[in-house]
């Protein structure tokens, strides 16, 4: 804002590749500032509660997110392959945990996430001439049996680099000429090809459902389940996953592609939208909590004051995306909400850590379109 130098991605949590600091004052009031990941290594118990038995750090990520560039087509692992894959190639695949995902947009967004019907897949090859070359079926070649959606797509992602930009400039002139007719998918691929020209990964329009939220759709999701396909393609959003920076790419990216990888981790499921995109559930009047069926990370949305206080039984992360707040953190030994902890301002960018046990208590905002986001598990 303002000038000021934007970044694509803030990381909060101990993750080695992206580690946050922690400011804390002592009895002096003198200002410290030192990794999150020393200050539970310091006194685990304390900060962990009864975890502290089980684990030394934090089972998530936080993260928000800006996208201006579509983000490649990938998957996240699942445990079994993450550790596979931690083991064979180190270098790319850092962690030996998995990586669920789910991405909570801030404004409208865009993204590709699992595959469309097979039905639709199979229209599209039958109508998209390039396609149907790239995925070696005949032009026009009824598609009503197989093949299937691996064989379809794992054609199409290993096909060689002269033919995808051949197969590529060959539509961009067709669509070119089609004009205001293009349809919203058309148009896609359009600005993908001017973000990555010549990538395969454009082609995975025809194959992924594409999800637009709108602005006005508040408390909506995007669950990245392990091993289902996805790119995120434009706006803001806050994330959490489980601690890991595992992922798998093979298109729209110059990064390290593994295209063997991907294609054999896939599920091909073409009915899981339902359960990929969705909405948070209120839990109060300015409470929306989402809970994946994952064990690493739930997350709470906060929209207004919670005078009684949001109990975070294990320890969490909040940070504030929008508006003013008055937040203090509540132990909990303490039962009245105006007693104990010190009273902080969230505004835009603050972030707090809190132990176990902590009690949120969170004044009014003093602009309506304030919104809060606490990564807990």
């Amino acid at each position: 804002q303002g000038g000021k130098e934007h970044f694509a991605e803030l990381w909060l949590g101990t993750h080695p590749n992206g580690p946050s600091a922690v400011s804390s004052s002592d009895e002096a009031n003198c200002m410290h500032e030192s990794s999150l990941k020393h200050v539970i290594d310091d006194d685990p118990s304390y900060w962990l509660g009864e975890d502290a038995e089980q684990r030394a750090d934090l089972p998530y990520l936080f993260k928000v997110l800006s996208v201006r560039q579509a983000l490649s087509i990938q998957a996240h692992p699942n445990k079994q392959l993450a550790q596979q894959l931690h083991q064979q190639a180190p270098e790319h695949y850092p962690d030996d945990n998995h990586k669920p995902e789910i991405c909570i947009p801030l404004g409208h967004f865009e993204a590709l996430v699992g595959f469309r019907p097979a039905a639709d897949v199979r229209r599209h090859v039958s109508e998209v001439p390039e396609l149907a070359f790239l995925c070696g079926v005949a032009s026009g070649q009824g598609l009503d049996r197989e093949p299937d959606l691996r064989e379809l797509y794992g054609t199409l992602m290993r096909s060689e680099a002269e033919e995808v930009r051949c197969q590529a400039a060959m539509l961009l002139e067709r669509l070119a000429a089609k004009g205001a007719e293009r349809s919203p998918e058309e148009e896609l691929i359009c600005r993908l090809a001017h973000e990555y020209p010549g990538d395969v990964g454009m082609f995975s329009v025809y194959f992924l459902d594409y999800v637009r939220i709108g602005a006005e759709e508040r408390h909506r999701f995007i669950f990245c389940a392990p091993d289902e396909p996805h790119a995120y393609l434009s706006g803001d959003a806050v994330e959490c996953m489980a601690m890991s920076d595992n992922v798998v790419r093979a298109g729209l990216t110059q990064k390290h592609k593994d295209v063997d990888a991907l294609l054999s981790m896939l599920t091909y499921r073409d009915d899981l939208l339902a359960d990929l995109v969705g909405s948070g559930e209120r839990m109060a009047p300015h409470v929306v909590k989402y809970a994946p069926p994952v064990q690493d990370f739930v997350v709470y949305e906060i929209d207004g004051p919670v005078p009684e206080g949001l109990y975070l039984e294990k320890a969490a992360i909040t940070t504030c995306v929008g508006g003013t707040f008055s937040v203090h953190f509540r132990p909990a030994s303490v039962e009245h909400c105006s007693e104990g902890g010190m009273k902080h301002q969230a505004e835009l960018g603050s972030s707090f850590f809190s132990k176990a046990g902590s009690s949120l208590v969170v004044d009014a905002s003093t602009s309506g379109s304030g919104r809060l986001f606490v990564a807990t598990y």
